[in-house]
């Protein structure tokens, strides 16, 4: 609805468009006019910033975000207050993320996708009357998938490590039972493995006095392993060896769901389609089992979420306890669901489009169409009419009105009446109809709050933004009368913007109280593109490829510097791309990097090295790069030795490192250390080096193996 009008219009929209020319609309459709409630994980890592969750629980609307891929953790428990209109956080539980909450007897609990602590045991967390609790108590739990109650006991499944003798360790999917609520555990089921592949059980669900498991594997492959027509559906490399981690089919056989009726585990052959490699999400609707499953080959895991290659089926399964047929619903990718009030709701992507698919009784369908405009919905909930929306962007989104449409025409006019954005690089500043262009102080998080309101006003707040552009919607405004542009309570424009296509707004610099200029422009949103921020240059190439790699060096350089200590410390992992071009900006820097939080520690120089000596002994993502200090090393029988280096035994220094290896120094150092976090981040400190001096130039090595001990 246009907001200069004081009352409320309906209306179909027929202006052309090219955009979505020709394509047909899931018919009898509704597209849903939003505004966001808030962004309240825009101070995290980018990486999690999706709403990954959404449930309503005692009057609060919980959300999950983290991601245990780039790992984030620890994550905060956040929830909305719908009576307070605010968001809270109430707990941090250790691990990476938290992908689902779920309601199991009426309780709320969250299981612990991938524990931040070493990977002896698994997480669950779970509500009580005197808040969170945590049980850390799965064996080898590293992944805790699911949880659901099953004949008085609580059931989870995980994805775990088991090993076998001192050398020979296999990744398997397990499912444990617990008869006291999570204090202990033992194992139920434990999937079949091999030596090259990862098996996991993913969702449970009971069914008809039956509980259900749904186990998948994948396995590591390189690039030149997966057929040439399967490659425009690949993501990015995992690990080390940039390998893509691609789902295995038809893991048991003609079986693919496992059944338990409180005595025995059975493989069944439910599904009546070969090539199955995924299942998530299964829900019971009318007293029947439904299960979408993703069947194909050489399905990218890490990317089946975003893009499936042309050979994969999406299809759900209805399944009564004897007998499955394939539901009559086209759908490309299923995101969510939500059973509610005898209503089904699928948030589902067709056609490069995301609806809220609603029916009663599976035979008619009512269709809300999200606009294309909102940057990929991820889940939902529903409540007294008004949907809530999670995007991937982390704006929470709420329906204040719905239009009926019969096609797409001028669908992508369609905006958010009122968003949160945030950013740390002008390429990240897209929002909506505005765009962060320049910052105040680089490095550092921008924020902006925008909205339309009655009369024609676009009112903005900012933080840390020196200059923003305005891309008027015109969706939202009425164009005969005058625009007023509100930056941070102050009218910075007022009139018509005639043929422009934004205003340019930019803070005149040293000045205690904010001055804004603004300017006419031509260039359309969808036309802009951000410049990059120079840094400094390099003369040399910024390549992880071993223990003394340049990149690792400088790295260590930079936050050693930066935290003003005796040495640095950082882990290989911690760097995800190389940096070969001579001229770096800080975009390089954060594609390279992660935005960790550096830390300080004391440690003599005899512990420091027994510390760095463990450290050697670990795999090569785990292995550590230095700074301000240099080590020989020889290969022995009980593993790799220090043999020399030039740090004083007894002498006490100040290490910097990152908060990602200091939460888990156990795994990198084989022991825990005492640390004090410093206010700066991986970016800043870099930014700082670059500040003083400029260019990277030749990096000596720090780390020297000798060959083999002698006897």
């Amino acid at each position: 609805m246009r907001y200069f009008r004081s009352t409320v219009v309906i209306f179909i929209i027929f202006l052309p468009v090219i955009l979505f020319a020709g394509q047909k609309i899931l018919a009898p459709c509704y597209v849903l006019e939003l505004e966001s409630i808030g962004f309240p994980t825009a101070e995290k890592d980018q990486a999690a910033w999706s709403i990954r969750d959404l449930i309503l629980y005692d009057g609060k609307l919980y959300l999950g975000h983290g991601d245990a891929v780039v790992n984030t953790g620890p994550t905060d428990v956040i929830y909305y207050d719908l009576e307070r209109k605010d968001f809270i956080s109430e707990y941090t539980v250790d691990d990476e993320a938290i992908y689902y909450y779920q309601l199991v007897n009426n309780i709320l609990m969250i299981p612990g996708v991938d524990a931040t602590e070493d990977w002896s045991l698994g997480n669950i967390y779970i509500l009580t009357d005197t808040g969170w609790v945590k049980h850390r108590t799965i064996p080898n739990g590293i992944h805790v998938n699911d949880l659901v109650w099953f004949n008085e006991k609580l059931f989870s499944s995980t994805g775990s490590i088991a090993n076998i003798g001192d050398d020979i360790e296999y990744a398997l999917g397990g499912i444990f039972a617990s008869p006291d609520t999570g204090r202990t555990w033992s194992l139920s089921y434990a999937s079949p493995s091999d030596e090259n592949s990862v098996y996991r059980i993913q969702d449970l669900i009971v069914y008809k006095d039956r509980l259900y498991a749904f186990p998948f594997a994948f396995s590591a492959l390189t690039k030149e392993n997966i057929p040439d027509k399967y490659h425009s559906a690949l993501s990015e490399t995992y690990g080390a060896n940039n390998e893509y981690l691609i789902l295995t089919t038809d893991i048991f056989g003609a079986c693919d769901v496992l059944v338990y009726d409180n005595k025995t585990w059975q493989c069944h052959d439910i599904i009546p389609k070969d090539k199955i490699c995924y299942v998530a999400r299964p829900f019971v609707f009318q007293e029947k089992l439904f299960i979408p499953a993703l069947s194909g080959e050489y399905i990218d895991y890490l990317n089946k979420n975003r893009q499936l290659v042309e050979q994969a089926v999406t299809l759900i399964y209805s399944f009564d306890g004897q007998t499955t047929k394939a539901l009559k619903f086209d759908y490309d990718r299923l995101s969510d669901v939500l059973v509610k009030d005898d209503t089904l709701y699928l948030l589902i992507e067709k056609d490069d489009l995301y609806y809220i698919a609603a029916t009663e009784n599976l035979k008619k369908w009512q269709y809300y169409l999200i606009p294309p405009k909102i940057r990929k919905p991820t889940s939902i909930e529903y409540l007294d009419g008004v949907f809530y929306i999670g995007s991937d962007d982390g704006n929470i989104f709420v329906t204040s009105n719905k239009v009926l449409v019969k096609d797409l025409k001028n669908i992508e006019k369609i905006v958010p009446i009122k968003f949160y954005g945030a950013a740390e690089l002008p390429r990240d500043g897209k929002w909506y109809w505005t765009a962060i262009s320049r910052f105040k102080r680089w490095g550092e998080l921008a924020r902006i709050t925008a909205e339309v309101k009655y009369g024609n006003i676009i009112k903005l707040k900012t933080s840390n933004i020196s200059e923003l552009i305005v891309f008027p919607p015109e969706y939202l405004l009425d164009p005969q009368h005058e625009i007023i542009l509100i930056i941070n309570d102050q009218v910075i424009f007022e009139g018509f913007i005639e043929d422009a296509k934004e205003l340019i707004c930019t803070q005149s610099q040293n000045n205690e109280t904010e001055i804004w200029d603004v300017k006419k422009g031509s260039i359309e949103f969808e036309r802009y593109t951000p410049e990059k921020h120079l840094l400094g240059n390099t003369e040399i190439e910024l390549v992880r490829s071993d223990e003394n790699s340049p990149a690792g060096d400088w790295k260590a350089d930079a936050i050693r510097y930066a935290a003003g200590t005796d040495l640095g410390l950082i882990n290989h992992g911690g760097i995800r791309a190389d940096i070969i071009t001579s001229n770096i900006y800080l975009e390089d820097i954060y594609d390279a990097h992660y935005r960790n939080t550096l830390c300080k520690f004391e440690v003599s120089g005899k512990e420091l090295n027994t510390l760095f000596e463990y450290n050697l002994n670990q795999p090569e993502d785990m292995r550590c790069h230095i700074s301000g200090f240099s080590v020989k090393y020889v290969s022995g029988s009980s593993g790799f030795k220090i043999t020399q280096s030039t740090l004083q035994p007894a002498k006490k220094y100040s290490v910097a490192t990152e908060d990602y290896l200091a939460e888990r120094a156990m795994r990198f150092l084989g022991k825990d250390i005492e640390y004090t976090t410093i206010e700066k981040n991986t970016y800043q400190a870099m930014i700082e080096w670059f500040a003083e001096h400029q260019t990277i130039r030749d990096i000596t090595p720090r780390i020297d193996k000798l060959g083999e001990e002698k006897k």
